[in-house]
């Protein structure tokens, strides 16, 4: 019924020569398609818009969706229909005069050629595409320009140069103020140092305790980083709990359990279900690592009752791995020079035989206190609901993955890919 309502209110407003007004039913079109999963559809209404701005001459309008499209052209149909997409549109752009926009749409053609494979054509696009935001003195698109060069790097095995490229677009984004943008370069940094974590653990080799000490650097600095932003209290659970996981690998057990402590009391606050038991995997690791196996087991067996709600047999699979692990003594293990490869079982610390100090309630108590829907309650709120958030990534942490998410298109952390590049908002549409 919308569908039809929409149709018959685009031709009589294209009856009117309003062109402002069809463009924004075909932006109302393109979302019911959308939400309903029809992206041919999807697709069909995007190009529809681009096709009236093209024929009311509204160039700069043309080029801005064209870029749009192309970006959900490579999500749908793959890279090389959405490289052609977006060269049309820097060409438009080019002929307007639209530095910014010419920028903006080089820096999505590199993105199409890195998905393509075209290592080579996506550094040359990203390196000019860097230029142009360097004359516009636009330090956020600079930034980006770096981070789609270091997902080239980090495809073709080059890790380290992968994290100095990230590294100089975060000091980039630092100087120039762009807070937001230098979030995104750590979360890329942070993911990458995990990365490296993962790839050593694969190859069964021991983890060089400098690399830990890189990650847990990043994840730090991008924690720093949120609490500064609005609206990021979830990001900021899910980097609170990976951190604790890096500190386990550490051999900081205190440290990864305080890390842990304070995911789960956001995530509580904020009634955030999956959150809540990511931190309680991380809890119950946290309290294996220092011997207390009864909080250890509590938390767990907490998380599985969480999972069960939320009805996801993944997250249940790892509270349940999670609850197994508690019940397990704590291994004897030499000092770490190289820290071993297994990152849910640190190396007992001097720490691990004291008992944490009961100033007020234990993790458990507090869980059982703030928590009531672990004990026959549903959780409440509609942010609740499963669907909404990601689940954690399987490998190097069992509680939760940096980001929280697998990779789009390479199976790398999401975070690895840069966000799409600075532009205009579509005219006269609410985001």
């Amino acid at each position: 019924q919308a569908l039809a309502s929409a149709t018959k209110a685009q031709r009589l407003l294209q009856g009117e020569g309003d062109i402002r007004a069809v463009s924004n039913v075909l932006q109302l079109v393109f979302d019911i398609h959308a939400e309903t999963g029809n992206e041919s559809e999807a697709l069909r209404s995007r190009h529809n818009m681009r096709l009236v701005y093209q024929a009311a001459g509204w160039r700069d309008e043309e080029a801005t969706v064209l870029l749009g499209l192309s970006e959900m052209i490579l999500q749908v149909r793959g890279p090389r229909e959405a490289i052609k997409a977006a060269k049309e549109a820097v060409a438009i752009f080019q002929d307007i005069g639209d530095k910014m926009g010419e920028a903006s749409g080089i820096l999505v053609v590199a993105q199409c050629q890195v998905a393509n494979k075209a290592s080579t054509d996506a550094v040359r696009s990203t390196v000019l595409a860097r230029k142009l935001f360097q004359s516009l003195f636009d330090a956020a698109g600079e930034a980006q320009c770096l981070l789609v060069a270091a997902e080239v790097y980090t495809r073709n095995g080059a890790l380290d140069e992968a994290a100095r490229v990230a590294r100089e677009a975060q000091k980039i984004c630092q100087k120039g103020g762009e807070t937001k943008a230098e979030g995104d370069c750590l979360e890329a940094l942070g993911a990458l140092r995990i990365l490296v974590l993962q790839k050593e653990e694969e190859s069964g080799r021991r983890h060089k305790p400098a690399d830990i000490e890189q990650a847990v650097s990043a994840v730090s600095e991008l924690i720093q980083i949120l609490e500064q932003l609005p609206e990021t209290e979830e990001r900021r659970i899910t980097c609170m709990s990976q951190l604790s996981s890096l500190k386990l690998l550490a051999q900081d057990s205190e440290g990864a359990l305080k890390c842990a402590e304070e995911a789960l009391k956001l995530a509580v606050v904020l009634d955030r279900p999956l959150p809540m038991g990511q931190a309680l995997v991380c809890l119950s690791e946290a309290h294996h690592g220092l011997g207390q196996v009864r909080d250890a087991v509590q938390a767990a067996e907490d998380a599985v009752s969480l999972f069960e709600q939320l009805g996801d047999p993944g997250l249940l699979e790892t509270a349940k791995l999670a609850v197994e692990q508690a019940k397990r003594p704590l291994p004897e293990r030499p000092p770490n020079t190289g820290t071993s490869s297994s990152s849910s079982a640190p190396a007992p610390s001097p720490a691990d035989s004291v008992k944490r100090p009961r100033g007020g309630p234990s993790s458990a108590e507090f869980v059982h206190r703030e928590m009531p829907h672990l004990h026959g309650q549903p959780p409440g709120g509609e942010s609740s609901s499963s669907s909404q958030a990601p689940g954690p990534r399987r490998g190097f942490s069992s509680a939760v993955g940096l980001d929280g998410e697998p990779g789009r298109h390479s199976g790398q952390p999401s975070s690895l890919r840069p966000p799409s590049p600075p532009r205009r908002d579509e005219p006269n549409q609410e985001k």
